[in-house]
């Protein structure tokens, strides 16, 4: 018998912090896939993880444009070129 509690099944959450979701849901776009953000602190998050993607081995790279009606930005998860 042990005084510890071993919980089982419990979903481990890879990232923390107000861009969790954010960075979740670019680990499972495809590439090729794009998402439309309009909040100004999600576009502030993109701009930061393309610089730090690009640095890195990340296999893939993010890039943006600015919605044509003025909504927000698109963003893609585009296969990094060697």
């Amino acid at each position: 018998m042990t005084k510890y509690t071993i919980i089982h099944d419990k979903p481990f959450n890879r990232y923390k912090g107000k861009n969790a979701e954010l960075k979740d849901a670019i680990d499972n776009m495809n590439h090729g896939d794009c998402i439309l953000l309009s909040k100004p602190e999600a576009i502030t998050a993109i701009s930061h993880m393309q610089k730090t993607k690009h640095k890195t081995n990340a296999g893939y790279c993010l890039r943006q444009r600015k919605a044509d009606d003025g909504s927000g930005i698109y963003v893609w998860k585009l296969k990094k070129e060697n």
